[in-house]
């Protein structure tokens, strides 16, 4: 036989078995993707029974985050300081350090945690509001952050913000800034580092597996609700070194919100 003809028999074997493999990764995963939404449907079908309701088209799809450990800057309260009051003298005692000038006051401490107290008229308003000067302010710290509601009390507006690791919110890395008279006067909140972190994949548990733990949960500690309203994929700052954030879920209910562990949709 030529060598020709041997090699169009080859060349068709070989095309012949791409195509059996390339049916059946296809068909795998229609599997496995008919298997997660029937998953899905009889989780819902049993928050139901228990008397919760959630619209199915709502829920988000499985997520799969990694576990980051962040690497620790130990000038990062330091530049925060200079950012918000210029050139500071510090005192600084291992675990806090006191940054002061003549624009205010600023503690650091090794959780990540810091609170500012600036000096009448030291960061005014002038025609901003108070949500423009934050955001831009915020910015300026270079700490990429989502606004998450305001509270406004006799002459002071305290709004609320959520830090962002890319574009996943962590829920708890809060900062809050309170606006009195036309200028700002405190700012508080948890510091994430923002250098190079370390990946650990670790398995995560499905939309339907964390629904399923969630009302176990619920009837276990008593906590009423009677209905899932949404489901956020993000993560949780652990606040004690090695700072960690860990994939979690937050989930808002009609009578409140929750943060879960995505890894075994325990409460954090």
């Amino acid at each position: 036989m030529e060598w020709s003809k041997i090699k169009n028999i080859i060349l068709l074997i070989l095309l012949g078995l791409n195509a059996f493999l390339l049916v059946m990764v296809v068909s795998q995963e229609f599997q496995a993707r008919q298997f997660r939404q029937e998953a899905r449907t009889e989780a819902v079908t049993l928050l139901e029974r228990n008397g919760i309701t959630v619209d199915p088209s709502q829920l988000p799809p499985d997520a799969s985050l990694p576990t980051l450990v962040l690497e620790e800057e130990t000038a990062a309260g330091e530049t925060l300081a200079r950012t918000l009051l210029g050139d500071v003298t510090v005192q600084s005692s291992g675990a806090r350090a006191v940054y002061t000038s003549a624009l205010g006051t600023m503690e650091a401490f090794s959780t990540g945690r810091f609170a500012a107290d600036f000096a009448d008229g030291a960061l005014p308003l002038d025609s901003e509001t108070p949500e423009h000067h934050a955001q831009q302010l915020l910015e300026r710290c270079g700490i990429p952050a989502s606004y998450l509601e305001s509270d406004a009390k006799e002459e002071t507006t305290q709004l609320t913000y959520r830090q962002l690791l890319g574009e996943k919110p962590v829920f708890n890395a809060q900062i809050t800034l309170s606006y009195t008279d036309g200028a700002l006067r405190h700012m508080e909140g948890v510091l994430l580092p923002q250098g190079s972190a370390g990946e650990n994949l670790e398995e995560t548990v499905t939309v339907a597996t964390l629904l399923v733990r969630f009302l176990g949960q619920r009837n276990e500690s008593g906590r009423m609700f009677s209905q899932i309203v949404s489901l956020v994929p993000g993560y949780h700052f652990s606040g004690t070194r090695p700072f960690t954030l860990i994939p979690a879920w937050y989930v808002t209910t009609d009578t409140g919100s929750y943060v879960l562990s995505a890894l075994d949709g325990d409460l954090l």
